[in-house]
């Protein structure tokens, strides 16, 4: 997630949520994006697509790193934040994937002027194999 401002927090939930979008009022622009290796590797397409639709503030986008497809964006996540992002100066910025994916997508936010204060990580270990990381 990728949401200008400050980090709006319900206890230690991340904001992206339907429920902290719809209940709490919050306004501010949130972008999420979403990586995976094929278009059949998305799940929530629906779901995402639905919350653009309903609430105004909430973007959807997701990116492709092992084909392209007209219409998503391809390329891993930290390559291709600086084209849909720009400047990160004032905003929070959550990261959840295997640690590598991690570390790379917090590297590219901190030249983006990510401040460290509002940068969110949570790490998590592939159960399959360990080359998942170099996939994502």
């Amino acid at each position: 997630f990728f949401k200008q401002k400050t980090a709006y927090e319900i206890g230690v939930r991340l904001v992206g949520s339907e429920m902290c979008i719809r209940d709490s009022g919050f306004t501010d622009p949130v972008t999420l994006v979403f990586s995976a290796r094929t278009q059949a590797d998305l799940y929530d397409q629906g779901l995402l697509s639905y919350w653009q639709e309903r609430y105004p503030n909430f973007r959807a986008i997701s990116t492709l790193t092992g084909e392209s497809v007209e219409g998503l964006q391809h390329g891993r996540v930290p390559e291709v934040l600086p084209d849909l992002l720009g400047s990160l100066e004032e905003h929070s910025v959550y990261v959840a994937g295997v640690p590598a994916f991690v570390d790379a997508c917090v590297a590219r936010a901190r030249i983006m002027g990510a401040r460290d204060a509002l940068i969110h990580t949570e790490g998590f270990y592939p159960q399959d194999d360990d080359e998942s990381a170099a996939r994502c």
